[in-house]
């Protein structure tokens, strides 16, 4: 059994995910909704209808855009790992954190509009899932040599 990894495409999966990271990163420090930012969204407004009116802002370790953030080291993580399964994982998570938040936005009467910072988290989401499947180890299966019924044992067996 052969194995063989490419070098484009572990290029690319570094690539993605460093561009996924660092989106999910940046984007939580932008605007989300109207005016406010992802860091001062408050984490429960992901299953929650959130509200703008309070004037409270999030604390940082209680805000969405801090979720985006640890996403975003979780998937720069993964390229530790030869199968890429923490990236695509991170990226997953992502992507529907960003998802829930767009529907609780949407129930708000008169909801503000998405922000840029959203849509840059999503786009960072997308990128490390995808880099999460690149550059990953392939496996080359050889056959076995046919076995002969009378002995047993392969033609290269014997001597």
């Amino acid at each position: 059994m052969a194995t063989r990894n490419t070098a484009g495409g572990l290029a690319a999966r570094m690539g993605l995910t460093a561009l996924g990271a660092a989106a999910l990163i940046i984007g939580a420090f932008l605007k989300w909704a109207g005016a406010t930012t992802g860091v001062k969204i408050h984490l429960r407004s992901l299953i929650q209808r959130p509200n703008f009116t309070s004037g409270v802002p999030a604390k940082f370790l209680h805000s969405a855009g801090f979720l985006m953030i640890v996403l975003g080291l979780a998937a720069l993580v993964g390229l530790g790992f030869r199968s890429g399964w923490l990236t695509r994982i991170a990226g997953a998570l992502g992507i529907v954190g960003i998802v829930l938040f767009l529907i609780q936005l949407y129930r708000v009467n008169g909801h503000p509009s998405p922000g840029p910072g959203l849509w840059i988290c999503l786009v960072g989401a997308v990128a490390a899932l995808i880099g999460g499947f690149l550059g990953t180890r392939r496996v080359a299966v050889t056959p076995a040599a046919p076995v002969t019924p009378a002995t047993g044992a392969s033609p290269s067996d014997r001597v």
